[in-house]
């Protein structure tokens, strides 16, 4: 390993416990993000970053730089919590007041990139090594919206390079592609009534909704096997002797290309309107997220492979382990003697069709402006499910902290790599160049 990378997380990586556990503390939702970023920024800051806030029009993203001129590395980090991931059977697990919690590790993942930022900078001033290191705070991930929107404001423009990581059950380079998604609002407007005494003269709005989430149930035996679709009620009737007048509701279309999701999202569309037509009632639709595409970059993911092989991969104490069973438990399953990845998953990077992942992410925006490279670790035990509460216990004690402390040397070794050989970041480009030109 780079000695100089070695030693600032030797010295330094107490900031970064402490800089996750103050996030998680926070549990902040999408949008909200405000003590979040802050404790982000401030690490930088106090590095020599210049930190912009709010760009993107959005007031809980931030950029920080330090260094000049090329190659422009961009670190995406995230820092939103989850609402409603219910209350802990474990007292050793807390809990903001409002149920939010770090169910996916933002808590990490922010706190990861800065530490991958600050560790190249080192580097990079030991070894005089030109560049412009770029951590780019990236809010609202959960709601799929905030690297678009960053990206439709020019945030992105101008970097050669770009890098992500996730925590996860194993440790690995990823070469799933993110799944392209689709996300529409459809409102509902009807007529009030007393629902007892004069229910003919009412139209409800929420009988809409239940009508067009029946037909989509309906309607997902005849999609291409590779779409998935789910909802989440925005507003409901709450007077069960009132006929709901308004009603909106989410829905959300994802699948392996974006062509299969738009033609689904146009029979989904169909069918709110015919859901309309049978309750009496105005349908209005907005499409409030659309993310097409992932593009995996091989050259980029290559590189921060073999900066994997740098590093030891955690090791867990006895009590580490118990408490990964632990959690287990909470969700059926019975202890094993590994319930935590130890090793380094193999890579594929052979040209093989690019395998799908069922989750999807804003990335997948970023990824179609620049070359992108995404690291994930082990945070968490391998039964354990995302976006459960489970999850965010294990993402706030030592067994995340393990993780993400392993991905941000690997970010870091991988991105000094780059640095290091130019000939790398002009070879990713390239294969950047032909992706687009396939499939833009």
């Amino acid at each position: 390993m780079n000695q100089a990378v070695k030693n600032w997380f030797d010295q330094n990586s107490h900031l970064l416990d402490e800089a996750a556990d103050k996030i998680f503390s926070y549990s902040e939702l999408a949008g909200n993000e405000h003590r979040s970023a802050k404790a982000l920024c401030d690490l930088l800051a106090a590095d020599g970053f210049e930190i912009k806030m709010g760009i993107g029009n959005l007031p809980t993203a931030f950029s920080a730089t330090w260094g000049s001129g090329s190659p422009r590395i961009g670190f995406l980090a995230e820092y939103d919590a989850l609402p409603g991931l219910g209350p802990s059977l474990d007292e050793s697990v807390t809990f903001n007041a409002d149920n939010s919690a770090h169910g996916c590790g933002h808590n990490l993942l922010g706190t990861g990139c800065v530490g991958a930022a600050l560790a190249v900078k080192a580097a990079m001033q030991q070894q005089n090594l030109p560049g412009t290191l770029i951590v780019f705070g990236c809010p609202e991930e959960e709601t799929g919206t905030g690297k678009t929107r960053m990206a439709d404001a020019g945030c992105f423009d101008g970097i050669d390079v770009a890098v992500a990581w996730h925590p996860d059950k194993y440790n690995i380079v990823q070469e799933k592609v993110y799944a392209s998604m689709k996300m529409i609002d459809f409102e509902f407007f009807g007529v009030a009534s007393h629902a007892g005494g004069m229910p003919e003269m009412g139209r409800s709005a929420m009988d809409a909704c239940e009508l067009l989430n029946i037909g989509e149930n309906y309607l997902r035996e005849h999609v291409d096997k590779g779409v998935t679709m789910h909802w989440a009620y925005l507003v409901v009737g709450d007077k069960p002797n009132v006929v709901p007048p308004y009603a909106k509701i989410r829905h959300c279309v994802r699948g392996t290309n974006a062509k299969m999701v738009a033609e689904t999202a146009e029979r989904l569309l169909d069918v709110a309107r015919g859901a309309a037509l049978m309750t009496g009632t105005q349908m209005k639709y907005n499409i409030w997220m659309d993310v097409k595409d992932q593009f995996i970059n091989k050259t980029l993911n290559r590189v921060y492979f073999d900066a994997f092989k740098q590093v030891e991969p955690p090791v867990y104490t006895q009590e580490e382990l118990d408490y990964a069973n632990k959690m287990d438990g909470y969700n059926g399953f019975a202890p094993i003697d590994e319930p935590m990845s130890t090793v380094l998953e193999p890579f594929r990077g052979t040209g093989e069709d690019e395998l799908y992942d069922g989750g999807s992410s804003d990335v997948i925006s970023v990824s179609r402006l620049a070359p992108t490279v995404t690291v994930r670790t082990a945070c968490v035990a391998k039964r354990i499910p995302f976006h459960h509460w489970t999850y965010a216990a294990l993402c706030n004690m030592s067994i995340g902290h393990k993780g993400m402390k392993y991905a941000s040397q690997v970010m870091a070794l991988g991105t000094l790599a780059l640095l290091e050989n130019p000939q790398l970041i002009e070879q990713a480009k390239s294969e950047f160049k032909e992706i687009c030109a396939q499939r833009m």
